[in-house]
């Protein structure tokens, strides 16, 4: 169950800065219905700043091929990769520590 609620947090945390730092209306809904980025209207620009406060948001960075336009094919696929890479980073500071 914990998971499902990660992803949820995510979803919501990124779905405000599409709205609000990118400046789509409606990002919820669209994103409903579409599911893809090229749809609701980002382009390669709005994509790369969306990684930069996605790393910002969430303390992580993203992988090289993953700044390539498209490598997302749906929105929930970004949601997960996100957790993965949070995941990532925590259990790489545990082992630090």
């Amino acid at each position: 169950m914990r998971g499902a609620i990660v992803i949820k947090e995510i979803r919501d945390k990124v779905i405000k800065l599409i709205s609000v730092d990118i400046g789509i209306e409606n990002a919820n809904q669209l994103l409903n219905s579409y599911d893809n980025f090229t749809q609701l209207g980002m382009n390669s620009l709005a994509y790369i700043k969306l990684a930069v406060l996605i790393e910002n948001e969430f303390d992580i960075e993203f992988e090289d091929e993953v700044l390539e336009d498209n490598y997302f094919s749906s929105f929930s696929e970004l949601c997960t990769y996100i957790e993965k890479r949070m995941h990532k980073s925590s259990t790489l500071s545990q082992s630090n520590n």
